[in-house]
């Protein structure tokens, strides 16, 4: 039973996302391709899987920055929990009892290189938005990823730098399924 698998203690090397109705408690696993490759864009993947489904709220141990700012661009709300079982775990989330993961509490996973935060070429080539040329859609800019590193939650194409100057034809809200209800559980190798 998938419910009694121990939840991962980090987001993104989970080898699995269980994605929960809590009103229904219907759920469904999706496996995460990504788990053995966490270097350059795969290390944004697992936030992009979770957030093609609709979740709304996320549940792990703990986050790392990437994964984290993405979650939030997404309008996904990370929550973190000690170790337990998913049906612990869930249950502490529908009681209120599980705390929303802060960008402080995110910082000590960040990637180590030279001691340093990873951040953006500058704020001169960084814009807010992240554009997909081919759904004409934009996405909110991740601090830490450059939006060529972004794939578009609808047709996967990689995304671009929106051009603020309205050069781009037409701007559209992502149109990701909304589900205020599901939860992303993710389960741990076992």
């Amino acid at each position: 039973d998938p419910l009694n698998a121990s939840m991962a203690s980090v987001f993104r090397t989970a080898p699995f996302y269980l994605i929960v109705d809590i009103q229904t408690n219907q759920f469904f696993a999706i496996q995460n391709l990504y788990v053995t490759n966490i270097t350059g864009t795969n290390v944004v993947q697992p936030a992009q899987l979770v957030a093609s489904t609709g979740a709304r709220a996320t549940i792990a141990g703990m986050y790392g920055p990437i994964c984290y700012s993405l979650l939030t661009s997404y309008n996904i709300v990370p929550y973190s929990a000690n170790p337990g079982t998913i049906l612990e775990v869930l249950k502490l989330y529908k009681a209120g009892a599980l705390k929303i993961v802060s960008q402080t509490a995110a910082l000590p996973l960040q990637t180590q290189v030279q001691n340093q935060l990873l951040t953006t070429a500058g704020s001169t080539q960084r814009t807010d938005y992240c554009y997909c040329p081919y759904c004409r859609i934009t996405i909110p800019h991740p601090s830490s990823v450059p939006c060529s590193a972004l794939e578009c939650p609808q047709c996967g194409n990689r995304l671009m730098n929106w051009d603020a100057s309205g050069t781009l034809q037409t701007t559209v809200v992502p149109q990701l399924p909304v589900y205020s209800s599901v939860v992303a559980g993710v389960l741990s190798a076992g």
